[in-house]
């Protein structure tokens, strides 16, 4: 079966489960139209210190300025990250 041709990105993200654009296209306008969603992004630029806001600056993290870590702590804190996926991964990653 060939594969169907899509008009769209947000088409294709919804084809997999099946959901029609129209189901999606209420909540996007909302959120276009939202002034709390262009306050967000205003204060988002401002704390990033960016000229220029893009979709990759919702994903920036704001790191602590001035704050440095060694590689041991560095070490620790991945294990503490991968605890929850088990002793025995933790104990593999430690000693490589």
């Amino acid at each position: 079966m060939p594969a169907p041709q899509l008009s769209s990105a947000r088409e294709s993200a919804l084809f997999q489960d099946d959901v029609p654009v129209s189901c999606t296209k209420p909540y996007l306008d909302g959120a276009r139209e939202s002034p709390a969603m262009f306050r967000y992004y205003a204060l988002r630029k401002r704390v990033l210190g960016s000229r220029r806001f893009t979709s990759t600056n919702l994903r920036a993290h704001r790191a602590e300025r001035g704050k440095h870590t060694t590689f041991d702590e560095a070490i620790e804190l991945c294990l503490g990250a991968l605890k929850p996926l088990g002793d025995e991964y933790c104990h593999v990653l430690a000693a490589a």
